[in-house]
């Protein structure tokens, strides 16, 4: 594994912009440097930018799914894609994908494969993530 001078740089690929969002937000919360696009912005941001890892969300179909990563090999082999799909949503496993991840399982289930490919974040201060609270309780 290749030492970094800073966090990872994760980046997101999804169709959904809130939940883009939102992984990028757990992401962020575990230390790491996310940032997200959308399929057709994918190629700009893997040309010019410096991924450590890339995340495919389920809402990116197959065949859009195949264009980044053939310009995610054409820019630089080794980075680890992470293929996300729920339960019987999205295209399941991928022989091109590091490893496929059932979101159904949780987000830990994310940030734990990323523990495994990726150095482990720079220290941040910890605080909880604040969740949205019913204004009724």
């Amino acid at each position: 594994m290749r030492q970094l001078p800073s966090n990872s740089s994760i980046l997101y690929v999804g169709c959904d912009t809130e939940l883009n969002k939102a992984y990028c937000a757990l992401l962020r919360h575990a230390g790491y440097d996310a940032h997200s696009s959308s399929p057709g912005h994918a190629a700009s941001a893997i040309a010019h930018g410096d991924i450590d890892a890339l995340i495919l969300c389920a809402t990116v179909t197959q065949e859009e799914s195949l264009g980044i990563l053939k310009t995610l090999s054409a820019r630089a082999g080794g980075i680890p894609v992470i293929r996300l799909h729920f339960g019987y949503l999205g295209s399941g496993p991928q022989p091109s994908a590091t490893a496929t991840i059932d979101m159904l399982q949780g987000p830990e289930t994310l940030l734990y494969y990323l523990s495994l490919l990726l150095p482990t974040p720079k220290s941040l201060p910890v605080r909880p993530l604040q969740l949205a609270r019913d204004s009724r309780s």
